[in-house]
């Protein structure tokens, strides 16, 4: 997987996007979000492989700023990915309530 590119997103996040490997990545989300997990599915927005940034809630200030010094950093990285992490994070979004990693097989 190669993570190229910077994109804002409609609710204010900023991406990393995912240039090479998106394929494998959209199979794993739809994947993901079948059985018990099919009900938390949203069907109303496509999947983006991404890596999340960060979030800036109603400051587009600091959001120009962030994502010009990013630019900078001309960030390009390649990766092998092997296991994924499932993670609850609480409400207001500051701590980890539990994890589970998984392992990829190929």
């Amino acid at each position: 997987m190669c993570l190229k590119g910077l994109q804002k997103s409609w609710d204010e996040y900023l991406f990393l996007m995912v240039e090479e490997g998106k394929v494998d990545m959209i199979k794993l989300h739809n994947q993901l979000y079948t059985g018990i997990l099919a009900k938390y599915c949203r069907d109303n927005l496509p999947f983006i492989p991404h890596l999340t940034l960060g979030r800036f809630t109603k400051n587009i200030a600091q959001f120009l700023q962030v994502l010009e010094e990013a630019q900078k950093l001309d960030l390009n990285y390649c990766c092998f990915v092997d296991k994924v992490h499932l993670i609850n994070i609480a409400d207001e979004q500051r701590s980890i309530i539990w994890s589970k990693e998984f392992v990829l097989r190929n």
